[in-house]
């Protein structure tokens, strides 16, 4: 059973429902991008559909791990580059680590970012990620969120306000991945439903208990008074039938008669 909440507010009853099931929030609607490092996507799904580089191709030897501009006199059986010492950026790896500030270049570079945040990945006490301040050297970055060119001419956010608005949603990721989704009804003092999502059938989830109750509750102050209350008896059979003699005289007679068949 799924954990519930009630409260009421303007004299309807609102039940809030716990809903940890549903889709992750991500989609490409949102300004940032979300890139994590391979090896979290082991425990946790990434985020995004995309991860972070772990080493780049050295830029002063090219990938070839040798310093082929060394002063080695060629010979006819030893041409130029073949004993060439390694290169001294990448020690002959043909490779340089993804440090912080690399994976900032690489962002900007390949995504066109403007705001790029480093993040610290999920643990065993947590499925959160948050804003890391990780100095241009480290090579521990478990994570980016960032802007890019494409989304930003899509959504038309003002890149003067890139930071909060890539904060805000990292905040909606984590809250959706550690379970804080809810679904609401608002009921009538009558037991009757007079949601939106109740009249048209349909899954109100919301991201965020704070947001879900500033929603019902609005609703609530716009669902308007209260119906007449309605009143259940228990009748004999014999006292039914009399009743229904006597419905006809007062115009009810047809109206629970609906009911019944409805029943």
């Amino acid at each position: 059973m799924p954990h519930t909440e009630t409260e009421t507010h303007n004299g309807y009853t609102i039940t809030y429902v716990n809903d940890e099931c549903t889709e992750s929030p991500r989609h490409d609607c949102q300004n940032g991008l979300i890139v994590v490092d391979a090896s979290m996507t082991g425990r946790y799904d990434p985020p995004d559909d995309e991860t972070l580089p772990d080493s780049f191709t050295c830029p002063t030897c090219d990938g070839a791990g040798r310093d082929e501009t060394a002063d080695i006199e060629p010979t006819d059986d030893r041409p130029i580059g073949t004993n060439a010492p390694d290169c001294p950026t990448c020690s002959g790896e043909g490779v340089i680590p993804a440090t912080f500030a690399r994976l900032v270049e690489w962002a900007k570079r390949e995504h066109g970012a403007t705001v790029v945040l480093g993040l610290d990945g999920p643990n065993d006490y947590t499925d959160r990620w948050r804003v890391w301040p990780y100095a241009d050297d480290s090579t521990n970055v478990r994570g980016l969120i960032f802007d890019t060119a494409k989304r930003v001419a899509e959504t038309g956010s003002p890149l003067d306000r890139m930071e909060e608005f890539l904060r805000a949603e990292l905040d909606e990721y984590n809250a959706w991945a550690e379970g804080d989704v809810w679904s609401y009804e608002i009921r009538d003092r009558n037991g009757d439903r007079v949601d939106e999502a109740g009249r048209e059938d349909y899954s109100n989830r919301i991201i965020g208990k704070d947001n879900a109750e500033s929603e019902a509750r609005g609703e609530a102050d716009l669902a308007g008074p209260q119906p007449e209350p309605l009143h259940a008896v228990r009748l004999t059979m014999e006292q039914w039938q009399t009743v229904m003699v006597e419905l006809p005289e007062i115009g009810l007679s047809d109206v629970i008669a609906a009911q019944l068949a409805e029943s």
